[in-house]
């Protein structure tokens, strides 16, 4: 009875169970519950807009269209978008409704209409719509417009098209550029070869088209350097097809270049471009500060067939990309720049310097020679100094040679400001005589002041005879006008012209904002360049050993700051500025100091061999030369030459990968003038550069570049037993020419002797790689194998209209219409993307709902539990009163029976 009772009064429990789980199991569920998708009305229009050379005929069309777009769409609420292309793609209008009075500014078009500008080559199609397909939202209906000609570049717009309709998104072509903007321009230029051997012509061609019997004026460039121009005249058809021959390219990569300079008709004037491969020779790079070069290093070169290229460092700076492909390089007498040194403008700054160790460690070849500049103080301590084999001496170590010094100050009326309790011209004169003082007795000064004219205080003499004038120099006051530049520089150098010390410097100080006659006879205002110039004069002076600093007193933004720099750049020496007259006895006593300071040896020197070297090796006894620059050998370098006196002149050692090679003479400047009639001077030279250049591979290997819209491929594929590439160079060159950019990537082997770079070219500026060229290295540097790939633009420089069948096919594959109308490619696409609605809101209510439900499930048994437990206490309370009070017999039978019958009562039975 009682286990009956126990199980028909569980079930509440039971129930409460099963609701709890239940509960749990939807909110679990609720985390992966779909979205319900409702229809969404939004629309949305990307208008892609082709801005490449080819539709420049249609731009005002285009404009027209887009304009009657904007006006339909003003007010409906409905999104529209603007993506512009030419060689890359740019959001000119992000997703928006057209408000009222934007229609005339909104997409922002800034097309060309002018018939001379220089348009970027290149169409990017396919970038310009994954851009377009990026910028739609993700609901309602989306439709693409693309305006274009259909004459893509680079990449491949099939693939950006095909995936458009399966996303629902509707894909519409308006064809344009049927006319040309200009009735006179260029194909494509056309080369015969990519890579040609060294010592081959390079041919290219390129189709003139203009006006029949037209005469039209053509210039070829390589590498952006004029080549040659002239006149071709067109046939009765307006056609001609022009060649171009380089006989004699060096080697390395170059960049040909050809363009209309004049014609009869609205001319096109962008340059076609096509690149070429020249290899086979070592390639040398000779650096130098301004034209010279050292005459037996170079001819030798020239003689062992190496193809020589010179970098003149006024022009052109010495980065990686320079260094890339080349075997040696060589730095003719050139000054170093410190690093955090700012004063000094010219010479071969930090980042070169760094570029140049890299260059060698990776196993290139480097040989430094002496002379005025090379291996000066100003080498000390630098990073190019740490890799060479020879120890460049600094202040202390070696005697000064003689120094001749003229210093020229400004004594404008500017220069009687007050600065504290003296006046900047005081400052200036005190600085001048703190100078001298850093000066032996025997070396020789002059002090002038100029204005209008030169003033000599204390004309050129020893250094010992200042003092009995130090009284006169400190009464020069400021009054006269602006500082005349050039005079003071004529006064300067005729004084110093003949002066027998081998350091001839000049300190100009001036104001930045006053410092006039820039031009001979020319104080004020503009004048021309055909008159002499103070810039030139000081270059032309630095060839005789006269050197020219400045010390410019003003601000950085002062008018003539540009013009003291290029001075003291042109001058070999510093530029100083400050706008404090309390530093100037600081800056003169340290430009007097590192003038005065050099380790150059202007006298006979005696050389001889030492040991055995492939340098010197055959060459016999070696002549006497007139100077070299003193220095000391590491202790691990190898010394090949050295003079009588112990110093090292020729000393080569290995660092990383490469070979360094330090000559401390001039190399076929003044020092070594009696080489000239030596027969081995031009062997010792060839044996010099031979030992030093990269180290060719000793397998060779297959690379090919390919250029896939934004991305560049390079594949390096190695004979059976080949040495593997160990590392990849590639460089691009942007479509709008300039300095290649370096582009990082890295090989990964994908097969048997096959390697494989993927990378984008996102440092290249202009329109993206046009040209790219890729070098594959061995574990030693040497060049495995080099490879160059180019963007084709024949299809930009044919202006011929538009490609229906490429259009045609586009329009298939993205399932849309050929050219509709404005109003037709605002209807809203048939396909709408739903808007997605969460359901896990109504998955956490219905669980909130059986949480309820087993609450009241566990209150029911509760009470069920309460009321059995009462039940069982007042039986058992009668039980035990019937026991205690009622005989057990006969006569109280019924009595007990009756009381047994009043405790199973109906109620108690219902319970």
């Amino acid at each position: 009875m009682t286990t009956t009772r126990q199980r028909a009064v569980s079930w509440p429990r039971r129930v409460a169970l099963a609701l709890r789980l239940l509960a749990m199991g939807v909110v679990a569920a609720a985390v992966f519950a779909p979205d319900r998708l409702v229809p969404s009305e939004g629309s949305a229009v990307v208008y892609v807009v082709d801005e490449s050379h080819s539709t420049r005929g249609a731009r005002e069309s285009i404009r027209t269209f887009l304009g009657e777009v904007f006006r339909r769409a003003e007010g409906t609420g409905q999104l529209v978008c603007v993506v512009r292309f030419d060689g890359a793609p740019t959001l000119t209008r992000a997703c928006a409704s057209v408000d009222s009075g934007d229609a005339a500014s909104a997409f922002g078009l800034a097309m060309h209409e002018d018939a001379d500008a220089v348009d970027t080559p290149g169409s990017d199609l396919q970038s310009a719509v994954r851009l377009a397909t990026a910028a739609l939202p993700d609901l309602g209906a989306r439709r693409i417009v693309v305006l274009t000609d259909g004459r893509e570049t680079r990449g491949q717009v099939r693939d950006a098209v095909a995936p458009l309709s399966r996303s629902g998104v509707a894909f519409d072509v308006v064809s344009f550029g049927h006319e040309p903007a200009v009735t006179t321009h260029l194909g494509a230029l056309e080369r015969h070869e990519s890579h040609v051997r060294s010592g081959e012509s390079v041919r290219l061609e390129v189709d003139v088209v203009g006006q029949p019997g037209e005469r039209v004026r053509m210039a070829y460039y390589r590498d952006g350097a004029r080549q040659t121009q002239r006149q071709v005249n067109l046939d009765g058809e307006g056609r001609f097809r022009d060649a171009f021959v380089d006989h004699e390219p060096s080697g390395g990569v170059h960049v040909y270049e050809a363009q209309i300079l004049r014609g009869g008709g609205a001319v096109d004037r962008t340059r076609r471009q096509a690149a070429v491969l020249v290899g086979g020779k070592p390639r040398v790079l000779v650096v130098t500060l301004l034209g010279d070069q050292p005459t037996l290093l170079v001819d030798a070169l020239r003689q062992a067939d190496a193809d020589v290229t010179h970098l003149q460092l006024t022009e052109a700076p010495l980065d990686a990309s320079r260094l890339s492909g080349v075997d040696l390089v060589v730095l003719a007498d050139l000054p170093l720049e410190r690093a955090g040194e700012v004063s000094l403008i010219n010479g071969l700054g930090p980042e070169a310097q760094d570029a140049l160790v890299e260059f060698v460690g990776g196993g290139g070849g480097l040989i430094a020679t002496g002379g005025a500049f090379g291996f000066g103080p100003d080498w000390a301590d630098t990073p190019l100094a740490r890799i060479m084999p020879v120890h460049i001496e600094d202040q202390g170590e070696v005697d000064d040679p003689p120094v001749a010094l003229a210093v020229m100050l400004d004594r404008s009326g500017s220069m009687g400001a007050r600065v504290g309790s003296h006046s900047k011209m005081e400052l200036a004169v005190e600085a001048s005589l703190a100078a001298a003082a850093t000066l032996r007795p025997t070396d020789r000064i002059g002090i002038a002041t100029v204005d209008t004219n030169t003033t000599w205080t204390y004309a050129l003499a020893d250094v010992a005879g200042v003092g009995p004038h130090r009284d006169r120099v400190r009464r020069i006051r400021a009054g006269g006008g602006g500082i005349y530049v050039y005079t003071a520089l004529v006064d300067a150098y005729d004084a110093l012209r003949t002066a027998p010390e081998p350091i001839r410097h000049v300190i100009l100080f001036s104001d930045t904002a006053d410092s006039e006659e820039q031009y001979q006879g020319c104080p004020f205002g503009h004048c021309g360049r055909h008159m002499p110039y103070a810039v030139d004069l000081a270059r032309e002076v630095r060839a005789l050993g006269l050197t020219t600093s400045v010390v410019g007193i003003g601000s950085a933004h002062d008018s003539d700051v540009g013009f003291l720099q290029d001075l003291a750049a042109a001058g070999g020496g510093r530029f100083y500025l400050t706008t404090r007259g309390a530093d100037l006895r600081r800056i003169f006593v340290t430009e007097t100091r590192a003038a005065a300071l050099s380790n150059l040896r202007e006298e006979p020197t005696g050389v001889e061999a030492v040991g055995r070297s492939p340098m010197v090796d055959g060459v016999g006894p070696v002549p006497e030369l007139s100077g070299f620059v003193q220095s000391q050998p590491r202790p691990t370098a190898d010394t090949a030459l050295r003079t009588t006196d112990g110093h090292p002149l020729l000393a080569s050692w290995r660092h990383g990968l490469g070979t360094v090679v330090a000559f401390t003479s001039d190399a076929g400047g003044r020092w070594s003038q009696s080489w000239s009639e030596w027969p081995g001077a031009g062997q010792l030279m060839r044996q010099m550069a031979r030992f030093a250049q990269r180290r060719r591979a000793a397998t060779s290997a297959d690379a090919a570049v390919s250029l896939e819209g934004d991305e560049i491929v390079v594949d390096v594929r190695v004979p059976a037993g080949g040495e593997p590439p160990a590392g990849l160079e590639i460089f691009a060159h942007s479509a709008a020419g300039g300095t290649p950019a370096p582009v990082t990537a890295d090989l990964e082997r994908v097969g048997p002797g096959h390697w494989r770079a993927r990378t984008v070219a996102t440092t290249v500026q202009g329109g993206g790689a046009a040209v790219v060229v890729a070098r594959a290295r061995d574990a030693q540097g040497g060049l495995l194998a080099e490879a160059l790939g180019q963007q084709s633009a024949a299809s930009e420089w044919s202006v011929t209209g538009p490609d229906q069948a490429l259009l045609s096919q586009l329009v298939r594959l993205g399932e849309g219409r050929l050219d509709p109308s404005p109003a037709e490619t605002l209807v809203p696409a048939p396909t709408s993307v739903p808007r997605p609605v969460p359901t896990w809101p109504w998955w956490l209510l219905a669980a909130a709902a059986l949480v309820v439900m087993d609450l009241f499930a566990r209150r029911l048994e509760r009470s069920k539990s309460g009321a059995r437990r009462r039940l069982g206490e007042a039986m058992d309370a009668r039980r035990a009163r019937s026991r205690a009070t009622v005989p057990n017999d006969g006569a109280n039978a019924g009595t007990n029976e009756e009381a047994a019958a009043a405790v199973d009562s109906p109620a108690e039975r219902a319970a």
